[in-house]
């Protein structure tokens, strides 16, 4: 049992360090969270790291006609962060949606 829990924690760690090689593997990014991305000129996780979510959000309203919703705003700090969307303090929250 003790050598079942160690090997699942090490795997754990190896995931954790591993990086993601497509956005859509990044926590709370789907293929479609993909797609948007890449049509606003974000392709790569490093290019979504380097500009932040604020500036990945303002990119992603700037070439969709439909409303963006804040949810994005969240689910890209999120992934940026490696946590789920709905972990994000609000005080963080507040933060980001004073920079937009």
């Amino acid at each position: 049992m003790r050598a079942a829990l160690e090997v699942a924690k090490a795997e754990r760690e190896t995931q954790a360090q591993a990086k993601p090689d497509r956005l859509k593997d990044l926590p709370n990014l789907r293929l479609a969270t993909e797609r948007m991305l890449k049509k606003a000129g974000i392709d790569t996780v490093e290019s979504l790291q380097t500009l932040g979510s604020v500036e990945a959000y303002k990119a992603v309203q700037r070439t969709h006609t439909a409303e963006v919703s804040l949810e994005l705003l969240w689910a890209l700090e999120g992934a940026i962060e490696g946590k789920h969307w709905s972990v994000i303090p609000q005080n963080r929250r507040d933060e980001l949606l004073r920079h937009l």
